[in-house]
Protein backbone atom coordinates (compact mmCIF):
# COMPACT_ATOMS: atom_id res chain seq x y z
CA UNK A 1 0.00 0.00 0.00
CA UNK A 2 2.79 2.16 -0.48
CA UNK A 3 2.86 2.59 -4.42
CA UNK A 4 2.24 6.55 -4.36
CA UNK A 5 -0.41 6.27 -7.02
CA UNK A 6 -3.69 8.83 -7.07
CA UNK A 7 -6.30 6.43 -6.57
CA UNK A 8 -8.14 8.22 -3.54
CA UNK A 9 -11.89 9.37 -3.45
CA UNK A 10 -11.00 13.03 -4.04
CA UNK A 11 -12.20 13.66 -0.05
CA UNK A 12 -15.80 13.36 -1.30
CA UNK A 13 -18.04 11.88 1.29
CA UNK A 14 -21.56 9.91 1.00
CA UNK A 15 -22.78 9.38 -1.82
CA UNK A 16 -20.39 10.83 -3.98
CA UNK A 17 -17.92 9.36 -2.37
CA UNK A 18 -19.50 6.31 -5.53
CA UNK A 19 -19.20 8.51 -8.09
CA UNK A 20 -17.16 8.18 -11.20
CA UNK A 21 -14.20 10.52 -9.49
CA UNK A 22 -13.81 8.08 -6.47
CA UNK A 23 -11.00 5.85 -8.59
CA UNK A 24 -10.75 3.29 -5.78
CA UNK A 25 -14.44 2.19 -5.59
CA UNK A 26 -14.49 2.56 -9.28
CA UNK A 27 -13.31 -0.95 -8.88
CA UNK A 28 -16.57 -2.57 -7.33
CA UNK A 29 -19.07 -0.57 -9.61
CA UNK A 30 -18.03 0.68 -12.99
CA UNK A 31 -17.20 -1.94 -16.38
CA UNK A 32 -13.69 -1.63 -15.74
CA UNK A 33 -10.83 -3.36 -16.92
CA UNK A 34 -9.66 -2.82 -13.17
CA UNK A 35 -6.32 -3.45 -13.94
CA UNK A 36 -5.30 -1.02 -16.80
CA UNK A 37 -7.50 1.44 -14.59
CA UNK A 38 -4.74 0.73 -11.34
CA UNK A 39 -1.36 0.90 -13.39
CA UNK A 40 -2.41 4.17 -15.47
CA UNK A 41 -3.06 6.56 -12.21
CA UNK A 42 -0.57 9.21 -12.09
CA UNK A 43 1.74 9.35 -9.01
CA UNK A 44 0.56 11.67 -5.86
CA UNK A 45 3.67 11.31 -4.08
CA UNK A 46 6.86 9.13 -4.66
CA UNK A 47 6.62 5.65 -3.93
CA UNK A 48 7.67 3.89 -0.37
CA UNK A 49 6.86 7.53 0.93
CA UNK A 50 3.61 6.79 2.78
CA UNK A 51 1.51 3.96 3.64
CA UNK A 52 -2.22 4.17 2.76
CA UNK A 53 -5.23 2.13 1.72
CA UNK A 54 -5.62 1.95 -1.69
CA UNK A 55 -7.34 -0.70 -4.61
CA UNK A 56 -4.55 0.08 -6.86
CA UNK A 57 -1.50 -1.36 -5.22
CA UNK A 58 -3.03 -4.86 -5.00
CA UNK A 59 -4.59 -4.28 -8.53
CA UNK A 60 -0.79 -3.86 -9.85
CA UNK A 61 0.30 -7.11 -8.23
CA UNK A 62 -2.33 -8.99 -10.03
CA UNK A 63 -1.51 -7.43 -13.71
CA UNK A 64 1.45 -8.85 -12.96
CA UNK A 65 0.48 -12.43 -11.98
CA UNK A 66 -1.94 -12.29 -14.90
CA UNK A 67 1.18 -11.66 -17.26
CA UNK A 68 3.46 -13.69 -15.55
CA UNK A 69 0.62 -16.91 -16.21
CA UNK A 70 -0.40 -16.15 -19.78
CA UNK A 71 2.32 -15.13 -20.77
CA UNK A 72 3.54 -19.00 -21.92
CA UNK A 73 0.02 -20.97 -21.54
CA UNK A 74 -2.64 -18.72 -22.43
CA UNK A 75 -5.78 -17.19 -20.49
CA UNK A 76 -7.27 -20.49 -19.78
CA UNK A 77 -4.62 -21.21 -18.03
CA UNK A 78 -4.73 -17.87 -15.71
CA UNK A 79 -8.50 -18.24 -15.03
CA UNK A 80 -7.60 -21.56 -13.24
CA UNK A 81 -4.42 -20.52 -11.90
CA UNK A 82 -5.94 -20.06 -8.30
CA UNK A 83 -7.40 -23.32 -8.30
CA UNK A 84 -4.39 -25.68 -9.33
CA UNK A 85 -2.05 -23.61 -7.89
CA UNK A 86 -3.23 -23.19 -4.49
CA UNK A 87 -6.77 -24.17 -3.47
CA UNK A 88 -6.62 -27.73 -4.83
CA UNK A 89 -3.45 -27.68 -2.83
CA UNK A 90 -5.02 -27.38 0.42
CA UNK A 91 -7.90 -29.35 -0.24
CA UNK A 92 -9.94 -25.98 -0.91
CA UNK A 93 -13.57 -26.67 -3.01
CA UNK A 94 -15.98 -23.92 -2.56
CA UNK A 95 -13.49 -20.86 -3.57
CA UNK A 96 -15.21 -18.49 -5.95
CA UNK A 97 -13.08 -15.70 -7.35
CA UNK A 98 -14.72 -13.10 -9.46
CA UNK A 99 -13.56 -11.28 -12.33
CA UNK A 100 -14.53 -7.94 -14.24
CA UNK A 101 -15.92 -8.34 -17.66
CA UNK A 102 -11.96 -8.13 -18.96
CA UNK A 103 -11.21 -11.62 -17.21
CA UNK A 104 -9.54 -10.12 -14.63
CA UNK A 105 -9.19 -11.22 -11.09
CA UNK A 106 -10.63 -8.53 -8.80
CA UNK A 107 -8.93 -9.69 -5.79
CA UNK A 108 -9.58 -6.40 -3.72
CA UNK A 109 -13.42 -7.63 -3.51
CA UNK A 110 -15.93 -10.58 -4.59
CA UNK A 111 -13.96 -13.46 -3.30
CA UNK A 112 -16.10 -15.93 -1.46
CA UNK A 113 -15.05 -18.97 -0.03
CA UNK A 114 -16.46 -21.00 2.73
CA UNK A 115 -15.69 -20.83 6.72
CA UNK A 116 -13.72 -24.14 6.15
CA UNK A 117 -12.17 -23.10 2.76
CA UNK A 118 -10.70 -19.92 4.83
CA UNK A 119 -9.78 -21.76 7.70
CA UNK A 120 -7.40 -23.89 5.44
CA UNK A 121 -6.20 -20.71 3.71
CA UNK A 122 -5.33 -19.31 7.20
CA UNK A 123 -3.89 -22.44 8.58
CA UNK A 124 -1.49 -22.56 5.64
CA UNK A 125 -0.43 -19.11 6.74
CA UNK A 126 0.21 -20.10 10.21
CA UNK A 127 2.46 -23.25 8.66
CA UNK A 128 4.22 -21.16 7.00
CA UNK A 129 3.04 -21.81 3.32
CA UNK A 130 3.49 -25.80 3.48
CA UNK A 131 0.73 -28.21 3.80
CA UNK A 132 0.93 -31.88 4.60
CA UNK A 133 4.94 -31.81 4.10
CA UNK A 134 4.58 -29.92 0.47
CA UNK A 135 5.94 -26.19 0.36
CA UNK A 136 2.78 -24.34 -1.69
CA UNK A 137 4.14 -21.08 -0.99
CA UNK A 138 7.66 -19.61 -1.28
CA UNK A 139 9.53 -19.64 1.77
CA UNK A 140 9.76 -16.29 3.06
CA UNK A 141 5.98 -15.46 1.92
CA UNK A 142 4.78 -15.29 5.67
CA UNK A 143 7.46 -13.66 6.96
CA UNK A 144 6.92 -10.79 4.05
CA UNK A 145 3.46 -10.59 4.48
CA UNK A 146 3.57 -10.11 8.24
CA UNK A 147 6.38 -7.62 7.81
CA UNK A 148 5.03 -3.72 8.16
CA UNK A 149 5.09 -2.14 4.61
CA UNK A 150 7.61 1.06 4.13
CA UNK A 151 6.43 3.74 5.85
CA UNK A 152 3.73 2.54 7.74
CA UNK A 153 4.25 4.34 10.86
CA UNK A 154 1.47 2.32 12.74
CA UNK A 155 2.97 -0.99 11.50
CA UNK A 156 -0.32 -2.11 11.20
CA UNK A 157 -0.19 -3.23 7.66
CA UNK A 158 2.24 -5.97 5.61
CA UNK A 159 2.30 -7.79 2.64
CA UNK A 160 -1.36 -7.26 2.10
CA UNK A 161 -2.45 -8.84 5.52
CA UNK A 162 -3.43 -6.44 8.23
CA UNK A 163 -0.70 -6.56 11.67
CA UNK A 164 -0.88 -6.36 15.05
CA UNK A 165 2.61 -4.96 15.42
CA UNK A 166 1.78 -2.18 16.80
CA UNK A 167 -0.66 -3.09 19.09
CA UNK A 168 -3.41 -1.99 17.80
CA UNK A 169 -5.10 -5.05 18.73
CA UNK A 170 -5.90 -5.04 22.29
CA UNK A 171 -5.19 -8.49 24.15
CA UNK A 172 -3.80 -9.87 20.98
CA UNK A 173 0.04 -11.24 20.88
CA UNK A 174 1.74 -8.79 18.44
CA UNK A 175 2.67 -11.46 15.69
CA UNK A 176 -0.94 -11.75 15.06
CA UNK A 177 -2.21 -10.83 11.39
CA UNK A 178 -5.35 -11.21 9.33
CA UNK A 179 -7.04 -11.05 5.80
CA UNK A 180 -10.45 -8.86 6.49
CA UNK A 181 -13.47 -8.65 3.59
CA UNK A 182 -16.58 -6.73 3.35
CA UNK A 183 -18.13 -5.87 6.76
CA UNK A 184 -16.22 -8.12 9.00
CA UNK A 185 -15.01 -11.55 7.19
CA UNK A 186 -11.88 -12.00 9.08
CA UNK A 187 -9.24 -14.81 8.75
CA UNK A 188 -6.98 -14.65 11.96
CA UNK A 189 -3.64 -15.98 12.33
CA UNK A 190 -1.87 -16.38 15.77
CA UNK A 191 1.37 -18.36 14.74
CA UNK A 192 3.05 -17.59 18.74
CA UNK A 193 -0.35 -19.67 19.56
CA UNK A 194 -0.78 -21.75 17.42
CA UNK A 195 -4.11 -20.93 16.27
CA UNK A 196 -6.43 -19.64 13.45
CA UNK A 197 -9.85 -17.99 13.87
CA UNK A 198 -12.25 -17.74 10.82
CA UNK A 199 -14.71 -14.77 11.64
CA UNK A 200 -17.76 -14.52 8.75
CA UNK A 201 -21.05 -12.28 9.32
CA UNK A 202 -22.09 -8.78 8.08
CA UNK A 203 -21.14 -5.91 10.57
CA UNK A 204 -21.80 -2.26 9.15
CA UNK A 205 -19.74 -1.03 10.96
CA UNK A 206 -16.05 -1.56 12.39
CA UNK A 207 -16.04 -4.97 13.24
CA UNK A 208 -12.52 -4.89 15.18
CA UNK A 209 -13.89 -4.17 18.65
CA UNK A 210 -15.83 -7.35 18.60
CA UNK A 211 -13.60 -9.48 16.60
CA UNK A 212 -11.03 -8.55 18.95
CA UNK A 213 -13.07 -9.67 21.80
CA UNK A 214 -13.91 -12.63 20.83
CA UNK A 215 -10.35 -14.12 19.70
CA UNK A 216 -8.88 -12.55 23.06
CA UNK A 217 -11.63 -14.99 24.64
CA UNK A 218 -11.30 -18.25 22.83
CA UNK A 219 -7.32 -17.55 23.51
CA UNK A 220 -8.48 -16.99 27.20
CA UNK A 221 -10.08 -20.87 26.89
CA UNK A 222 -7.27 -22.49 25.19
CA UNK A 223 -3.65 -24.00 26.62
CA UNK A 224 -0.75 -21.86 26.32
Amino acid sequence: MSSGLDFANKGLTGPASYTMENEHMRIYFDGLNVFEHAVNQPLEMEPNTQCRYRNSDPLILGKIIRETVISPKGIGAYLTFPQRALFDAIGARNFTLETDAYGNFIMTGYDYGSARDWARFGLLHLWDGVWEGKRILPAGWVEFISTPAPSDNTRGYGGLFWLNRGGAWKGLPEDTFMSSGFMGQHTVVIRSRDVVVVRMGPSPRDSTPYLTELVTRLLAGLPQ
